[in-house]
Parts: C-alpha cells; structure tokens; sequence
C-alpha cells in the first residue's frame, strides 16, 4: 500500500531530521566559501543559485510542514506565537550578549577598554529585537577575515519570525487549509516583486527579493 503524505508528518518515519541536517550542512558548505573569500562552487557554475540558496529552501519546506502541522493540531494564535517566540528569542538574546561581551572581548585586536567605549559593541546589541537595523560586525573582531561578520547568519531570522506572522494571519481567516489561495495569491505576490525590483523599487516585504518570496511560497504549502 502506498504512504501518503499525511501519513509520513504524523509519524517519525519521515526523514525531516535527516532534510534538517542536509539543509543546515549546505548552508555551512556555502557559507564556508564565502567567509574565505572565495566563489562559491554551485553559484561559480549557474550564476544565480548556490549551495546555500538550495540549503534554506530544503529548510523552510520542512519547516513549513512541520510548524504548519503544529499550528493545525492547535489552532489558537496566542499559543502558536508564544511558542514560535519562546524558540527564537531566549536562544538569541544568549548568543547575542555572548558574542557581544564574552567571544567579542576575547578576540578583539583592541585594548578591551576600548572595545567596550566603541559604539559598535553597543550597536550590536540591536540585534536582539530583529526588525530594528543593528551592526553584524564588532570592533577589532575578525578585521583579517575578507568578511569580517560577526553571527553573520542572524539576517535569517526577521524572515523567519515574518513567516510565522504570515502563517497566524492565514490561520486567523481560516485560509491555512485552503492550498488554492495560496496557488492563487504566491503569482501575484511574485509579479509585484518583481515589477517593483524591474522599475528601481524596493522588494515589498522586509525588503525580500523574489527568491524570499518564493520561499514563503514553500513555507505555506
């Protein structure tokens, strides 16, 4: 008898963990690149698409599923939110103040006096409330790499916490059930995307581009 794939979400014989890991090990893969300074393999042979990309799209397809599922077996929005927040923000909060005054005066260049009078070390620390503009980099700290970024994969995560608005918002009008508005209503958000990136404009949503878009596309399916 064939599985379906409702079959496979409600049992741990689905491989997700297995998705997670590829996901998250091509991201590092790509990234690895990057931070060395070099062309990234994937990228260097298409010229659009790397390693990375293909990585964070196997990542908010799983995730679409899984959070989705959950959101589905307990419909109510302030515990769905509640939840999606306790996730992200006691984790982030500790690696920001971590990295900002334990990892950064560490391996700073700059006497440790000045590293804490710099305002960078301060403006740094705006990173924790996400949708606010904050540094992503740290007086002294790894100035000899050609990408000198602290926690540079932070810029994830404002697109993650808009996802999940974006999925409470279909579920508080009853539309997360309904595949056909989202068939429906992912051309049209593409097209203004890429009618505004086409005439000099700015992508509409958290300044996404199309491909962030395609991703929400995959999160809500």
């Amino acid at each position: 008898m064939d599985a379906i794939l409702s079959d496979k979400i409600a049992s741990k014989d689905n491989n997700f963990n297995f998705l997670r890991l590829l996901g998250v090990t091509l991201v590092i893969f790509a990234h690895s690149f990057n931070l060395l300074g070099f062309e990234e393999p994937l990228n260097l042979a298409t010229g659009y698409m790397s390693f990375g990309t293909f990585g964070v799209y196997i990542l908010c397809i799983v995730s679409g599923f899984l959070i989705t599922k959950s959101l589905l077996n307990n419909p109510n929005i302030i515990t769905f939110l509640k939840k999606r927040l306790l996730r992200i923000f006691p984790a982030l909060v500790f690696c920001i103040l971590l990295t900002a005054f334990v990892v950064g005066s560490l391996v700073t260049v700059m006497p440790i006096d000045k590293y804490f009078a710099n305002p960078w070390t301060w403006d740094y620390l705006k990173n924790v409330f996400l949708f606010i503009e904050a540094l992503d980099r740290l007086p002294g700290v790894f100035i000899s790499n050609p990408l000198p970024y602290v926690n540079g994969s932070l810029w994830f995560l404002p697109n993650i916490v808009f996802l999940y608005g974006f999925l409470a918002f279909l579920s508080m009008f009853n539309l997360a059930k309904r595949k056909f508005f989202i068939v429906l209503i992912l051309p049209l958000i593409l097209f203004v995307d890429f009618r505004l990136d086409s005439i000099g404009g700015t992508p509409n949503i958290l300044n996404m581009n199309p491909g962030w878009l395609l991703r929400l596309g995959f999160f809500s399916l």
